[in-house]
Parts: structure tokens; sequence; C-alpha cells
């Protein structure tokens, strides 16, 4: 828990968790693997490298890529010594390095700006809330639940929840307002006038009179069967027609 980076990993694995076990989530263990293969081929947006480049000085080739290889014949069938290769990866893996360091100061600066821009959501005593809890089906699944009434702010960023008659901490990245939609009176057919304007505007029209009524003009008999049903066929078809109609 006091590792940041770690925790932030387990919430992007459980993320794409989420979204391959959603169809089968009592299989999610077998994504686990495609999945860390997948995470460490894709370039991360801090560093611009892959974290397998970063340990090994070279791209992996997934499934993908060697299936493009071998349609657009781009497979690379060089031959070098030992010494070469170990000379061009030392000179590759200090290039990706100092790129890697750029890259981060970068993205520190940008996510500085990111984190400052962000607005701060701040909730009374007595509000109303949704929060996004894991479903009871799935811990994989999560949905907004609720409303909960706000007890009250614990720190900067965290207020206590009336859940199930017990007090609950909950970041306010958890929460978000519940507002109730207002049902007005409608009265069917009813027409509001000023009394100066009566003698002026026609009468009112009720709904009744202005709606025609509607008969059914069709039956059974009027359903036309295909010729090349048989007897027994049309039959059960005429059957289950006289019992739609009435």
């Amino acid at each position: 828990m006091a590792n940041g980076l770690v925790e932030r990993f387990n919430g992007v694995l459980k993320d794409m968790l989420r979204r391959t076990a959603f169809n089968n989530p009592k299989r999610w263990d077998k994504h686990i693997a495609p999945l860390l293969f997948a995470y460490r081929e894709t370039p991360q947006a801090s560093t611009g490298f892959s974290p397998f480049e970063l340990i090994f000085s070279h791209k992996v080739k997934g499934p993908l890529d060697i299936l493009k290889d071998l349609w657009t014949g781009e497979a690379n069938g060089e031959v070098r010594s030992t010494y070469e290769y170990v000379l061009n990866m030392r000179e590759r893996f200090r290039d990706a390095v100092d790129l890697a360091n750029e890259h981060l100061l970068q993205a520190k600066s940008r996510q500085k700006t990111t984190a400052t821009e962000v607005p701060n959501r701040t909730f009374r005593e007595g509000d109303k809330v949704l929060i996004l809890l894991p479903t009871e089906a799935n811990k994989l699944k999560m949905a907004w639940k609720g409303p909960y009434e706000v007890l009250g702010r614990v720190g900067p960023v965290d207020y206590g929840i009336a859940l199930k008659g017990k007090r609950r901490v909950y970041h306010t990245n958890m929460l978000k307002y519940y507002t109730t939609r207002e049902v007005e009176d409608i009265q069917t057919g009813a027409v509001v006038m000023d009394e100066g304007d009566q003698e002026d505007q026609p009468p009112p029209v009720s709904l009744s009179e202005s709606t025609p009524q509607l008969q059914q003009s069709q039956d059974w008999r009027d359903v036309v069967a295909c010729d090349k049903l048989k007897e027994n066929q049309r039959k059960e078809v005429e059957q289950y027609n006289q019992i739609s109609f009435r």
C-alpha cells in the first residue's frame, strides 16, 4: 500500500481485466498472462518506451507484429556476431535511457499542470450522493449505487458516508451528486387561460373528442399462408392466428 507505482499498476490491471473478462468473469485468471504481455509491449506515455524495450533494448514482437512481417515480407534475417550484438545493445540502452529521462521530465510537468486543473468537488453534510462500488455478482464490475447521505467531511478529499447503518469514508473521486427528477402534475385535456382572455379563446377540446376511435378491420382470415407449407403446418398457422387476433 505504501508503493504508489505498484498500486497504480494494480488499478490498471484490474481495469484491463474488467474489460476482457466482462462476458466470462469466472475465467478472469486466464486473461492475466496475455494482458501482462500486452502491457509490457505497449509504449508508456511517461517514458515513450515499452517496459520490455527498456529492459531488453529491443521491441518485442507480438502475434500481430509477426503476422504483419510475414504478410509484408519484412522479416529481418540479419546475422551478427556476439560482440556486435552487445555493442549495439549497449548503444540502444544508452539512447533509450536518455530519451526516457527526457520524456519523464516532460510528463511530470504535464501531469502537474493537469492535476492542478482538476476541479475539486465538495459535498455538504446531508447531501445525497452515489458511490462507485463493486457489484455483488463480480468484484471486477463497478456500478454507481445509492443514494447515500453525506455525514461530513473527513479530510481535504475524503467524506464520511452513511452506508447500511455504518459510517464509511470514501474519496471524492468515488462520489457524485444524486439529483432527483421533479415530476409535474399534468392533467390530461386541461387548458389554463386567464379570465380576461376567456371570451376571445375557443372552448377547450377534450382528448376524447379529438382522438379518433380506432377499430380493427382485419382478422386471422386475412393472413396469407405460404403455399409451400404442408396441410398440418397450415392448420397450425391458422390456429395460431385465431388466438393472436382475439
